[in-house]
């Protein structure tokens, strides 16, 4: 299976030893992965994912299946995939951890929040890219042991919002569209004053 949100996720993969792909699923990632890391170690909390990802992981014999949640009970890896998944369940999975790899998010909700975690917790976030799937967009944010200062604007509509994007474009003329028919209170408004801020920069 192939879509525009794997592949970008697959393309921000660094080559490194090794990886964890974090709520593994049916395994494409992990699989895809398996030719960018020394050992991949596939998680799930779930078995009956386990058991898709090692079919569609077939052959490779430097994936690792583990049922997990999170990466708890994973040893230490270069670089952690986090995808399909709320961005609070992302925040607090990393929270568990002592070391700060390499990642791959792709928050489904809450990327505010995520992203303010993450620079609340040594993070720099390096990528967080807008990808377009269909109908859907997907944001994917990549991030390295460091020390970085967001502001509000960053944190609501990506750190990286004033670099020109089509994604990012079509998906801000969208929610200004749907925020602009909502009653003024004072929450929707300033959504609205941070969509046109980064709508400015877009053109």
């Amino acid at each position: 299976m192939s879509t525009d949100r794997i592949a970008a996720i697959i393309d921000f993969i660094p080559a490194c030893k090794t990886l964890a792909d974090v709520g593994c699923d049916h395994g494409f990632v992990a699989a895809a992965a398996a030719k960018k890391a020394d050992r991949v170690y596939a998680t799930d909390i779930s078995e009956e994912c386990l058991a898709k990802a090692r079919l569609n992981c077939m052959g490779l014999n430097n994936v690792v299946f583990v049922l997990s949640d999170g990466l708890d009970g994973v040893e230490r890896v270069d670089c952690a995939v986090i995808c399909g998944m709320g961005g609070k369940l992302i925040a607090e999975i990393l929270s568990r951890i002592d070391y700060k790899p390499y990642l791959v998010l792709g928050p489904q909700k809450n990327v505010d929040s995520l992203r303010a975690f993450l620079s609340k917790s040594g993070y720099e976030i390096v990528r967080d890219e807008v990808v377009k799937d269909g109908r859907k967009f997907y944001d994917i944010i990549c991030a390295r042991e460091g020390r970085q200062t967001l502001d509000e604007t960053q944190l609501k509509e990506g750190v990286f919002y004033k670099t020109p994007s089509p994604a990012r474009r079509e998906r801000l003329e969208r929610k200004l569209v749907f925020f602009s028919t909502l009653p003024p209170t004072e929450s929707n408004l300033q959504t609205i004053y941070h969509i046109k801020e980064a709508l400015k920069w877009q053109n």
